[in-house]
């Protein structure tokens, strides 16, 4: 009788184990299918994001209407595939401010460039911007255009000869004037432009203008900008002389403390942009940067170009949050290990 009553605690002992065993192994490959499963969605979601494919586009502008058509230095943008005309304008004035524009909205065709530059079209002399998409005029506007990966999308500033509805292209080039030509020196002066807001403030490359000894800095910047429209700048006038309030459709602006400061050779200017008179082989630049003096009580009304946005183009990737990897995710199965474990010794013990 006692054998047979030990037998029987044995075979439940046995049964008991072999149950646990089983529970054990179904619940450690329940949880590993669960993790492959996690895992394998992950995956999946990655090549989801990843198959949005990034490519690269020059960016250019044209001003037919000045003596170096090409002045402003090309912009290179990597965007999602499908981003338009329209949206790579916009990153590139992230990263130059030439690139800075302005538009009307029309309700069911979209977004009309008006200026580029600070340079407007002007309806008088018929000079107008276009679009342009590998040295072809694009067919569609600016939200209907979608660059491939390697296109050139150049914007250009040109006369259309509307009276017989042609698009002729004519140029219409300035011829840069020289201070005053008469019996005095010439000089050559080096006039640059940074922003100290953008992610490289030397994005603008400087300009050599050559003038009569005596010009001041306030006609050296207009010299400038019959070189290139980046330099086109607004002023307020003063008893005392001009102040400069903006350069490139870059204001000065309160909230932000930016304003326009001027250098020789690297030192700050002690006299406005009047009385200053750069000598032969300096270099003028005027800076937009912050200041901490707060004695600027003349400044013009600032726009919303005044201070741009630094660069960030969109990659197309967002940023995954990886999951805990590791020991972290054995947990669950390791501690319903030892609780099995500790009911196999519990059940032992009573019988």
């Amino acid at each position: 009788m006692c054998a047979r009553q030990s037998c029987q605690k044995m075979n439940f002992k046995v049964f008991i184990a072999s149950f646990c065993l089983v529970v054990m192994a179904k619940s450690e490959n329940a949880f590993q299918f669960r993790q492959e499963r996690s895992l394998a969605s992950e995956k999946d979601f990655t090549r989801g994001v990843n198959s949005t494919a990034l490519i690269s586009v020059s960016i250019q502008l044209r001003f037919t209407d000045f003596t170096n058509e090409n002045v402003i230095p090309a912009v290179n943008i990597t965007a999602a595939n499908g981003t338009t005309a329209f949206q790579f304008l916009q990153q590139a004035a992230q990263q130059n401010p030439c690139y800075l524009s302005q538009y009307i909205t029309y309700p069911n065709l979209g977004h009309y460039i008006t200026t580029i530059c600070c340079v407007a079209q002007n309806t008088t002399s018929n000079f107008y911007w276009f679009v342009y998409i590998n040295n072809a005029l694009s067919p569609v506007g600016v939200d209907g255009l979608i660059p491939n990966n390697g296109d050139i999308l150049r914007f250009e500033y040109r006369f259309i000869n509307s009276t017989d509805g042609n698009h002729t292209e004519t140029s219409a080039a300035k011829s840069p004037k020289v201070g005053k030509q008469d019996s005095m020196q010439m000089i050559s002066v080096s006039v640059k432009l940074t922003f100290t807001n953008y992610p490289n403030p030397n994005v603008q490359p400087p300009e050599q203008v050559i003038a009569a000894n005596g010009t001041t800095a306030f006609e050296f910047l207009q010299l400038a900008s019959q070189l290139n429209p980046c330099y086109l700048f607004n002023y307020t006038q003063f008893s005392f002389g001009r102040y400069i309030t903006t350069i490139c459709c870059i204001e000065e602006n309160k909230a932000t403390q930016f304003y326009w400061f001027i250098y020789l050779n690297g030192i700050p200017s002690p006299v406005g942009a009047d009385l200053l008179k750069p000598k032969n082989g300096d270099t003028l630049t005027f800076e937009y940067q912050m200041s901490t003096n707060t004695d600027h009580s003349t400044s013009a009304p600032t726009p919303r170009s005044a201070t741009p946005r630094r660069a960030t183009p969109r990659s197309g990737t967002p940023i995954i949050n990886p999951k805990p990897t590791g020991k972290g995710q054995q947990m669950p199965a390791a501690s319903l290990n030892v609780f099995i474990s500790m009911a196999i010794g519990i059940l032992a013990q009573k019988f």
